[in-house]
């Protein structure tokens, strides 16, 4: 039912990509499609899912992220979205370091910069290169391609050369090395079903603290400050328009938890740090997103 949906209603906004003579569009269960099949991936994206759905946590296993790595070619990517809201710090200390032993070299994006709804992309590969430039240019390109009259939706966080900066948030491996003890994720020990069944699923630990607002302002800046520390940058090409661009994003990031978190008077303060070290074009006026995560869930859906 999705699949046709995408197809025959909301073909403006994927692009038509189901005509795309290049597309197949293949109706399975992904985990088993990656362990069975032997085509060669560039690219894996794995979407948001609810981590206390049954069976769902294996997509989290060391098992998994070793068929995903395997299914890649040399150098290409995975892509693991997080739904930070439906994660307590344990089970993302557990999420992150299993990912950071299939994928040394991974490091992590925001999706967005909402408070209290945010999400993370943790971003690995085999013997892939991250290069700065290249991903500026290719940013750029997106845009043009955008203004010379692609029907996909502008999104000047991935359209903006600088955008995809303000949206790092640095290696994870040093920050996996800190959280080293804690149990990994596998199939036959299953710690993200228990602990999510066990938080989200009415036991009796009571209501679970999502890993968002604040501590996630406190995970990306010690990402950034375990890396410089261990001057371990794996993006090639990150100089210094890139690190203001990801200092920015940290700011505005951290201006958003404040907000949430009902400190305004803190909060325009980092919004102003965001301002000076952000491209003035990404801290425009924009009209307002109706679809935006926090309004959504503002309005009890």
């Amino acid at each position: 039912g999705v699949a046709r949906a995408a197809e025959r209603w909301f073909a403006s906004e994927n692009d038509r990509v189901h005509a795309d003579p290049r597309t197949r569009v293949v109706l399975d269960d992904a985990r088993s499609y990656i362990r069975a099949g032997s085509q060669p991936f560039d690219v894996i994206v794995a979407d948001l899912f609810v981590p206390w759905r049954a069976g769902t946590g294996a997509l989290y296993s060391r098992e998994h992220f070793e068929n995903v790595r395997a299914r890649l070619r040399e150098g290409g990517l995975f892509c693991q979205w997080l739904a930070l809201y439906q994660l307590t710090e344990a089970e993302l200390q557990t999420i992150l370091t299993t990912f950071a032993d299939v994928f040394p070299d991974a490091v992590a994006f925001r999706g967005d910069f909402f408070g209290n709804h945010p999400i993370l992309a943790l971003l690995g590969g085999r013997d892939a290169v991250i290069d700065a430039p290249a991903t500026s240019r290719a940013a750029g390109r997106l845009g043009t391609r955008i203004a010379e009259g692609s029907r996909l939706q502008p999104d000047r966080w991935v359209t903006h050369p600088f955008g995809p900066w303000a949206l790092y948030a640095g290696p994870i491996g040093v920050v996996a090395a800190h959280w080293q003890d804690a149990p990994r994720n596998t199939l036959d020990q299953p710690v993200i079903e228990f602990l999510a069944a066990r938080q989200h699923a009415g036991g009796g630990a009571g209501q679970p603290r999502p890993f968002v607002g604040l501590s996630l302002s406190q995970l990306s800046r010690a990402l950034r400050e375990s890396a410089d520390a261990a001057r371990m940058e794996p993006v090639r090409g990150f100089g210094p328009a890139e690190r203001r661009a990801a200092d920015g994003g940290h700011a505005l990031q951290t201006a958003s938890a404040l907000f949430t978190a009902g400190n305004p008077r803190d909060s325009a303060s980092a919004l102003a740090r965001a301002a000076a070290l952000l491209p003035r074009e990404l801290l425009a006026e924009a009209p307002a997103d109706p679809t935006a995560a926090d309004v959504w869930h503002s309005e009890g859906y």
